[in-house]
């Protein structure tokens, strides 16, 4: 397992989880976050729902008979084109599971968070690289470890700003944890929409002919 990747994933989870114990999102846990459809409460208990699918997946067998996706490619099922997107089963579904996460409050919600990343530090050291996970029924795909794990960042920090804002905050992200999400969702931009609107969207705006950022 790449020990840059496993380290800039703990590191991110130790920085949303310092933003998630904070007393102004224990006091507002109910309010509407900063992002469409969730509570502040309910923001928490997605990510910790991102975060506890790991171990499961872990524990499965892997898988010898789904197609490998990389971590450029994980999002594009998820991304939101069109405003009845909001609405499909996907996005709901994890609206729905972030919102019964935080029904246990704030203290229990962050605390089986960590819990959970302790179990999993555990079991990531007897991990390689390239196992792979199977996210069937959820997606009928598969992924590397070290590919999901990256994603889990981007889980980590986007929301962990997403929390910060809901707040009042301006939290910097850890600069190694910020490094892997900038290079998923660059790559994910890459997926979606292909290199030479990518290079226009970052150098040549006037050129593009998609509307590429934000990217999720």
């Amino acid at each position: 397992m790449s020990g840059a990747v496993v380290s800039s994933f703990f590191v991110a989870a130790d920085w949303f989880s310092d933003i998630a114990r904070r007393e102004d999102v224990a006091a507002r846990w109910s309010d509407e976050s900063a992002l469409p459809g969730y509570t502040i409460g309910g923001l928490v208990g997605h990510v910790g729902a991102a975060v506890a699918w790991l171990e499961p997946l872990l524990e499965a067998a892997p898988p010898k008979d789904a197609p490998v996706i990389s971590f450029g490619e994980y999002y594009t099922p998820l991304l939101m084109r069109k405003p009845d997107d909001f609405d499909a089963p996907l996005h709901v579904g994890a609206r729905e599971q972030g919102e019964r996460g935080a029904g246990r409050g704030p203290t229990e919600t962050v605390a089986r968070m960590r819990a959970r990343l302790d179990r999993i530090r555990g079991r990531l050291a007897d991990e390689a690289t390239d196992r792979l996970l199977d996210l069937r029924p959820t997606f009928p795909v598969a992924i590397q470890l070290e590919d999901f794990l990256r994603t889990r960042v981007v889980e980590l920090i986007v929301h962990g700003d997403d929390l910060a804002v809901s707040v009042g905050l301006r939290s910097e992200p850890p600069s190694a944890s910020a490094a892997v999400t900038i290079d998923t969702l660059l790559a994910t931009a890459r997926a979606e929409n292909g290199d030479l609107e990518v290079i226009r969207a970052l150098a040549r705006g006037d050129r593009s002919v998609v509307h590429l950022m934000p990217v999720l």
